[in-house]
């Protein structure tokens, strides 16, 4: 419920400060000006990523929850609740303004001012391009860090800057979902609700016709950074950690991280390591924030928590997820818990082993 509850907040930011831009520069002649309103929706966005990126992603727009979908890093049983959720939070948003400006006309309403199908092509390409950003910044569904939170910022300022005297520049079903039916102003909606979904599912095609080449043209440079998520970052991240180190030959720049971590290294998974060699003593419990702004070829997520809570690294090429028991769940005595640990650390040095040969590494 979390992430539902984040993506109706922060769908509610975008409309409401966004359309409210533009409600308050029409009623001020213009004070706020063009320039003041593409900046606003641009930093909500940017405000959002990093406030709700790690929660639930900080997608607020369906067609951006629709081609993470599409691109196989979302679960589909949470698009349909998540559409829900932003359009909720676009009906408040409006709903509020509807009481706070209840003279205004449009509401701050996408409307064409050409032709419907110019309009319609301007979108797609718009949120195509937004899309396929994101897409190239983002791990998984998530969008946190500090240079995806600018990048995706940018891209709705300048989308709206020079697109939304044409179309509105909405790039989001739910954008434009809450003023028309507020307003009833409901003549054009079908182009901002067919458009950005159709451009979203063109930036998926683009983004992985050039996929298959990224990790090859990276990996030339030198080392590759890998970074390995669970949620506590206290046993199976930190003994993937230490393993791919002792794995990969130098190959590898290798961190781990939880998204909501410990605060400790588990002694068991300490224990396990030092019988093979491998000493997690120094190590300690980060949060994945700590990473923010690094660029990552791969992110291995080891638990299905922290797959869903992975955020955005820019320059990630790869995410892979390998969810491993958590040994520090297994209840018994002090050698069975111990027998636990090693049977994880097993199941993980094998299957780090087998995608290092596989990789060529």
């Amino acid at each position: 419920m979390r992430k539902y509850y984040a993506e109706t907040l922060g769908t509610f930011a975008l409309v409401f400060m966004g359309t409210g831009a533009i409600i308050v520069d029409s009623l001020t002649e213009g004070l706020v000006t063009h320039p003041g309103i593409a900046l606003t929706f641009g930093l909500v966005v940017l405000a959002a990523v990093y406030s709700l990126g790690g929660v639930s992603g900080a997608h607020i727009n369906p067609a951006v929850t629709l081609g993470f979908w599409l691109a196989r890093r979302f679960e589909g049983k949470h698009v349909v609740p998540y559409v829900l959720a932003q359009c909720l939070g676009a009906l408040a948003a409006s709903g509020l303004l509807r009481i706070l400006f209840p003279d205004h006309a449009t509401l701050g309403g996408t409307l064409p001012a050409g032709s419907a199908w110019q309009s319609f092509l301007l979108e797609v390409i718009l949120t195509w391009f937004l899309m396929f950003v994101v897409l190239g910044l983002s791990t998984g569904a998530k969008e946190k860090g500090m240079m995806a939170g600018v990048a995706v910022g940018a891209v709705v300022a300048l989308e709206a800057m020079f697109a939304g005297p044409i179309s509105g520049a909405s790039m989001n079903p739910a954008r434009s979902l809450g003023p028309a039916l507020a307003s009833g102003t409901l003549g054009s909606l079908w182009i901002y609700l067919v458009a950005p979904p159709l451009g979203a599912a063109l930036a998926v095609v683009s983004h992985n016709l050039l996929g298959e080449n990224v990790m090859e043209q990276n990996s030339s440079a030198g080392k590759r950074n890998v970074l390995i998520l669970c949620t506590g970052n206290s046993c199976r991240s930190q003994m993937a950690e230490g393993l791919w180190r002792q794995l990969g030959n130098g190959q590898w720049q290798v961190a781990s991280a939880g998204s909501q971590p410990a605060g400790y290294v588990h002694p068991q998974a300490i224990a396990v390591m030092q019988e093979i060699g491998v000493d997690l003593q120094a190590h300690r419990s980060q949060h994945v924030n700590e990473h923010a702004g690094e660029a990552f070829d791969l992110v291995v997520t080891v638990c299905d928590q922290a797959r869903e809570a992975c955020p955005v690294f820019p320059g990630a090429v790869k995410l892979l997820h390998w969810p491993f028991d958590d040994p520090a769940k297994f209840t018994g005595s002090d050698e069975e818990v111990l027998a636990e640990f090693r049977r994880v650390r097993d199941e993980i040095r094998v299957k780090i082993s087998d995608f290092l040969n596989t990789s060529g590494d």
